[in-house]
Formats: structure tokens, C-alpha cells, sequence
């Protein structure tokens, strides 16, 4: 009888911890919104050409459609340049995914805004989509030490 009535407490108490709860809800919740697929902002960056003669000086007022890099950046997510900054002529947002930032959060593409830290300094260049190309210090070459999406 003894072991009847363990037996039976023991089923009881693995049978009662597997009901679901309100947390076992909202752990399955953000699961799900954890395999929703992530807002993506593609950047295009214009890194800065060398000038070689008054020429090519009067030339770098236009940003370069030919020579730029792709970067794509997660809303939410700060790119931390510091010790490898890149050198950059211009700056655009291209494009915005729809999804889920890395808070959770659905993103509204038009409402996606980046920042771009000239320098280590506290001076940014905002990025907006449909705002075209940011020429960055007259199309003269500007380091960029973080890059911020939100």
C-alpha cells in the first residue's frame, strides 16, 4: 500500500508539471517569434578613392556607383568599428526586410532608421530609406567607427 500510494504522488506530481502555464506560453510565444524571420537594412558604402591629381579632385563630389560593398546590418544591431574603421566617400540605405528586430519587435521598413558615427566622436550621419546616398564631408574621405540600425 505503501508503495501504491508513492507511486501514485510520484505519477501525480510528473503528470501536474507538465500542464502547460502562463510562462510555458510565453516561452513557446517568443520561440515562435524567434524563428520569424529577422529584419535585414542593406547599406551600401562608398569607400573613399584615392586622389591622385586636381582632375580626380573635382571628380569626387559624385559618389562612385561602380566601386561600392554591401553591408547588411539586423534591426537592432550596433556594428562596433573601433579598432578597424572603414573609410568611407558616402553611405546609402538600400533596402529594408520585413521581420522581427533582435528585441522582438515587427519592423516597419519605412520607419527603420540608421546612424552612421563619423569620427569617434559623437557626430552621425542619419540613414533613411528612400533618402538616396549621404555624400559624407564633401565626397572627401571620412572614417566611420560604428554603424547602428533601429
Amino acid at each position: 500500500m505503501r508503495s501504491t500510494t508513492f507511486l501514485a504522488s510520484f505519477l501525480c506530481a510528473i503528470l501536474t508539471s507538465a500542464l502547460p502555464t502562463d510562462n510555458n506560453y510565453k516561452h513557446l510565444t517568443q520561440a515562435r517569434q524567434q524563428d520569424a524571420p529577422q529584419s535585414v537594412v542593406t547599406l551600401r558604402l562608398v569607400p573613399a578613392s584615392p586622389t591622385y591629381n586636381a582632375k580626380h579632385k573635382s571628380q569626387q563630389q559624385q559618389l562612385s556607383t561602380t566601386t561600392a560593398d554591401i553591408l547588411t546590418v539586423i534591426v537592432g544591431q550596433t556594428i562596433s568599428l573601433d579598432t578597424n574603421p572603414l573609410r568611407l566617400q558616402g553611405i546609402e540605405l538600400l533596402n529594408v526586410s520585413e521581420g522581427m528586430s533582435l528585441s522582438g519587435e515587427n519592423v516597419v521598413p519605412e520607419e527603420v532608421r540608421c546612424t552612421a558615427a563619423k569620427g569617434f566622436s559623437s557626430q552621425t550621419v542619419d540613414l533613411r530609406l528612400g533618402g538616396g546616398a549621404v555624400v559624407l564631408n564633401g565626397g572627401k574621405s571620412v572614417v566611420v567607427s560604428r554603424i547602428e540600425c533601429s
